[in-house]
């Protein structure tokens, strides 16, 4: 029995040693534990793996492409206009109008060229779409392919639904587009993918399912074109679930990002084109998004933007995935080695000040001015190009999109004088707001805006970020240069610093470039942070009356859960002032009498008081309107180069 044990224990050993060596993929970011025996090495589509050392190709994973198939053929049991609403689905490939782009029938054929050209470029350049094991496993349905296909929508009682917006701002073809009334009440279009209705059967038996309009996936399989067949004028983009995991994830879009869509669509909206413009900047806002009860999935609906609507011979947008297009993959003229060969400037200068500088200059204008700074992974923004003689070149105006990837600082958009009634609508609006606090932390408690900078900006590793790119390019190019991700990570890093200095006056050394609280940007936004607190007037602080209502209602709204998450604990003796938005929205802001020289940022923490329609916003504002005088009055101010905002955002 003994010599049986000895013999099963080691079998055992052997098989978890070897099990503990078998070719796994990791996190596509982030740090890796290589174990003994092995290495990690990335894949032609971008993905991390660890391998046994006498391995130096990934194993090729199998493609199995699963279609909906419908256990009946649904009958009509009722209509909406000329829209035939049916008591079952259909078969996902019975969805299918056409697969191939010379088609009249195919979308490709019928959407304004411009947008049909940003969309080739989005498929047909999109390596990952083409090579990724997963998206090929969506078959026809998938990034790379041509397919137009009806897009299925449940025609629902607007009380049906957990979360259903439709921002004020929406055009009124999106309005019409995602609301109607029938028999006297009010329904949304609930739009679900034709491949994954199953997971929606119960909605479906209650409600049916309408088929009528079409759609073709852009670079990415849940972000769709979609278009009224009825109606060619009108071209809109939705974004429904993927109940199917890609990548190391299931593609659904969650009640959290539904939520955020819409506030942080609805904090963009306010600041303005032109004050946008002047970041270089524009944006596909997303004003409409559902969710129905009883699920966690939603559908959130963008407006195409304009630039894609008209027809310019010598402007185009391209996705800033396709930069790395090289080789046999290349498109001409619209990859970073054409480009710079073409420009006339050396390989270091094109890429930091027509790449680079445009990006890291509209990254960090929203996140240190707007207090919105996003996740920026190369299928997140575009570049736009003008034609020249010397060929296509960047203009130094970039296009970001998927606002639910954004993050609302709300103290900064207060200080900068923002409108925050939309916000103040939210229930629990700062969990929702950033899944944060008002300081903006990432998951690593860093600030948010260090988190994304160093993850999908600055870091070389893993997921395939501009940085990639154009370190490849510039190893391609310019031999004597000695690029490296050392290099190449320097340059972003003083780019970074001199348009961080450009917008707060706040300098930073190469010493303190990192990634940490007090590092890099994080320093930069931390220090900036804390004057543009410091300049605030505090003369409520000498209202003992008016401190001790503010206290009681600091108190009644944190039981709320109107308050962000506090910076330190809030001490016995601590004060509040109150801060009147443009839009006539009143904000707490919780402050500490005793400060520090390493720590001379008085703020604790914010509270939002209820909107002026509901009755606990109305009792504030009787209570508040006798010290009304003492309100600080943030007005929307303009910042010149240096950081001049600390003593005009308050009036002064």
């Amino acid at each position: 029995m003994k010599f049986k044990n000895i013999v099963f224990l080691f079998l055992f050993f052997v098989s978890v040693i070897s099990s503990a060596l078998e070719p796994r993929q990791v996190p596509k970011t982030g740090d890796v534990d290589v174990p003994p025996g092995m290495h990690l090495v990335v894949d032609r589509t971008g993905a991390r793996w660890l391998l046994p050392e006498d391995m130096d190709d990934p194993p090729e994973r199998e493609v199995k492409i699963v279609y909906f198939k419908a256990n009946k053929t649904p009958s009509v049991i009722g209509t909406i206009g000329d829209h035939q609403i049916l008591d079952g689905p259909i078969s996902a490939l019975d969805a299918v109008v056409s697969s191939n782009e010379t088609d009249p029938q195919n979308l490709m054929q019928r959407i304004p060229s411009t947008l049909a050209d940003v969309m080739r470029l989005e498929k047909y350049a999109n390596l990952h779409a083409a090579q990724s094991p997963d998206l090929q496993s969506l078959g026809v349905f998938g990034p790379a392919q041509s397919t137009t296909f009806k897009l299925p929508y449940i025609p629902m009682p607007a009380e049906e639904f957990e979360f259903a917006a439709v921002s004020s701002y929406a055009s009124e073809q999106t309005k019409r587009l995602v609301s109607f009334e029938m028999n006297g009440k009010q329904y949304y279009r609930f739009f679900i993918h034709p491949n994954y209705v199953g997971s929606y059967a119960e909605l479906i038996n209650k409600f049916g399912i309408v088929y009528h309009y079409e759609a073709i996936s852009s670079s990415s399989p849940r972000s769709l074109v979609v278009m009224d067949p009825d109606n060619s004028k009108e071209v809109d983009w939705i974004k429904v679930s993927l109940h199917k995991q890609i990548d190391g994830s299931v593609r659904i879009n969650t009640d959290r990002k539904a939520r955020r869509a819409i506030l942080m669509s609805e904090a963009i909206q306010r600041i303005g084109k032109q004050v946008l413009a002047k970041y270089g900047l524009s944006f596909m806002l997303e004003p409409a998004a559902f969710q129905p009860k009883g699920k966690i999935s939603s559908t959130i609906h963008r407006e195409v933007d304009p630039d894609f609507l008209v027809s310019n011979p010598n402007i185009r947008w391209v996705p800033a995935f396709i930069l790395q297009n090289t080789g046999e993959d290349a498109v001409p003229g619209l990859n970073i080695d054409d480009m710079i060969r073409a420009s006339g400037l050396s390989a270091g200068d094109f890429v930091r000040e027509k790449l680079v500088r445009p990006l890291l200059k509209a990254y960090l204008s929203m996140g240190l001015l707007e207090g919105l700074p996003g996740e920026l992974h190369t299928q997140n923004f575009y570049y736009k190009l003008q034609k020249t003689s010397k060929g296509w070149m960047p203009t130094g105006q970039v296009k970001f999109k998927d606002n639910d990837g954004f993050r609302y600082d709300t103290e900064m958009a207060l200080r900068r004088g923002r409108p925050m009634d939309f916000f103040a609508a939210f229930s629990k609006p700062f969990f929702w707001g950033k899944f944060s606090n008002t300081l903006g932390l990432g998951a690593e408690g860093v600030p948010f805006l260090g988190s994304w900078y160093y993850k999908l900006i600055r870091n070389v590793n893993g997921f395939e970020t501009l940085a990639a790119y154009v370190m490849r390019a510039l190893q391609t190019i310019d031999n004597s240069g000695n690029w490296s991700k050392e290099t190449v990570q320097l340059m972003f890093d003083d780019v970074a610093a001199e348009e961080a200095k450009k917008i707060t006056g706040i300098g930073l050394e190469r010493s303190d470039y990192g990634y940490g609280f007090m590092q890099g940007l994080n320093k930069v936004l931390n220090i900036w942070r804390a004057k543009l607190s410091m300049a605030a007037p505090t003369d409520q602080r000498l209202d003992e009356r008016l401190q001790e209502y503010l206290r009681g209602e600091w108190d009644r709204l944190r039981v709320a859960e109107r308050v962000s998450t506090l910076r330190r604990a809030v001490p016995r003796d601590y004060y509040v002032i109150v801060h009147e938005t443009p839009d006539h929205q009143f904000m707490l802001e919780a402050r500490t009498p005793r400060t520090t020289l390493n720590n001379p940022d008085p703020t604790v923490g914010f509270a939002i008081v209820e909107t002026a329609d509901t009755p606990e916003g109305q009792a504030f504002r009787s209570a508040i309107q006798p010290n009304l005088s003492k309100v600080i009055r943030n007005s929307p101010t303009e910042i010149k180069s240096g950081g001049t905002m600390c003593s005009a955002a308050y009036g002064g």
